[in-house]
């Protein structure tokens, strides 16, 4: 009867100990609810059955907008349940599945299936899959498909083997896990989640990242690059081609609060008509203003899997 109430919009079972048979039972009286855009099933023992309760719920629901589904026993075959879903999923565009077990070195069915989906899906565009122990291969699968995704902004990657650059570029690392102290974003109250990784590397919507404008002039001419762009900021360094090499405009995205001031391009004088084989500074360019503190805007780049 609850489950059929017409004002429903948020239903919080969180550690309620449900576990599969409780969330199968839950999942099959959503699927006549048309209301419900937020569910909280984090810390309730979920397992097998029950992630596939969900998985089959996501294909055919088409309200639900934020699902937490953190700190649960969910792995393997029923993580590809959900992520299988995600093919299909139109609605969800909040996904936490932090504190779980997708990572397996020796059969990646979640991150595999996690991949496939993210190639296709254009809704999601804030996932935590903090601290599921996935492996370098695995965050490998992982970035490469993320290059086919422009839709995902906000993404949570710590506890795994992989890290995330200023740039939104997933990579893989190789310190030791569980050195770092964990912390759960809580995406699903976001913005008013209090999540305090706000330096480069951090999630862009819970970091609050905006967009910036940097440009400049002056360089060699008939130069043709290639050029190294070193931002201030945090200290990230781009390569560009550039065709003309009188003047360049760089969109970055910077941290909440930063205040950008310049960026530097190193240029190889050896593209350029009668160059040497050294390399030459260009000159500094001011950026369009401070950062916005504003959120960023809906439309920009999602985020990218690992630049080789």
């Amino acid at each position: 009867g609850m489950l059929m109430h017409a004002s429903l919009l948020q239903l919080n079972l969180e550690d309620n100990g449900l576990r599969d048979r409780a969330v199968e039972v839950l999942c099959q009286g959503l699927e006549t609810n048309a209301t419900l855009k937020w569910l909280n099933l984090n810390k309730n023992g979920i397992e097998k059955r029950g992630a596939d309760a969900i998985g089959s719920l996501l294909k055919s629901n088409s309200t639900l907008t934020a699902l937490g589904l953190s700190w649960n026993s969910i792995s393997n075959a029923g993580a590809a349940a959900i992520c299988n879903s995600l093919k299909t999923n139109v609605a969800l565009n909040t996904l936490d599945l932090s504190f779980n077990s997708l990572g397996n070195r020796v059969r990646p069915v979640a991150v595999l299936a996690f991949a496939n989906a993210i190639k296709t899906n254009t809704a999601l565009t804030h996932l935590d899959i903090s601290y599921n122990r996935i492996s370098q291969a695995e965050c490998r699968k992982l970035s490469a498909a993320l290059r086919q995704n422009n839709t995902l902004l906000g993404l949570h990657i710590e506890g795994n083997e992989a890290r995330m650059d200023a740039r939104g570029f997933v990579r893989g690392r190789s310190e030791p896990l569980g050195l770092e102290q964990q912390t759960h974003a809580a995406i699903l109250d976001y913005p008013e989640n209090k999540y305090t990784g706000r330096g480069p590397g951090s999630c862009w919507l819970c970091g609050r990242w905006s967009e910036h404008k940097f440009s400049t002039v002056g360089f060699p001419g008939g130069c043709t690059g290639p050029v190294k762009l070193h931002v201030s900021v945090d200290e990230s360094t781009q390569p560009m081609s550039i065709k003309k090499m009188l003047q360049f405009l760089l969109d970055k995205k910077v941290p909440f609060g930063s205040r950008p001031t310049s960026v530097t391009a190193a240029v190889d004088e050896s593209s350029a008509k009668g160059g040497g084989k050294k390399r030459k500074k260009g000159k500094k360019g001011k950026g369009s203003g401070g950062a916005s503190d504003a959120p960023p805007p809906k439309k920009p780049k999602g985020k990218k899997g690992e630049d080789e």
